[in-house]
């Protein structure tokens, strides 16, 4: 699973049709919190042969959409944390109405 979108690199540079997958999902709460929080990584690859590649394949550089933190209730939202994170990230302001699911 990933997300196809267009990203903005540095230097003011814009790659189309990128994938973005996430690589990590971590659940946690600072000890003097109620609140927990699920953390995101996400890889950039500029294309799904790049992507499909495995361990060979060059990432984008693309601080914009490479981590995320999000609001977590573990009593309600109880689905696989990798799909809650693509769930998630397609209602986040960078994804929402300009991805698409590969």
């Amino acid at each position: 699973m990933a997300l196809q979108m267009n990203v903005n690199v540095p230097g003011g540079h814009t790659v189309n049709n990128c994938y973005v997958r996430v690589d990590s999902v971590r659940a946690f709460k600072k000890d003097s919190s109620t609140q927990w929080k699920l953390m995101v990584d996400t890889y950039v690859y500029k294309n799904k042969a790049e992507r499909n590649k495995g361990r060979l394949a060059q990432m984008v550089i693309c601080p914009e959409v490479d981590r995320f933190k999000f609001d977590f209730d573990p009593s309600s939202e109880k689905s696989d944390l990798i799909v809650l994170a693509y769930t998630k990230l397609k209602a986040h302001a960078i994804f929402s109405g300009k991805t698409t699911d590969v």
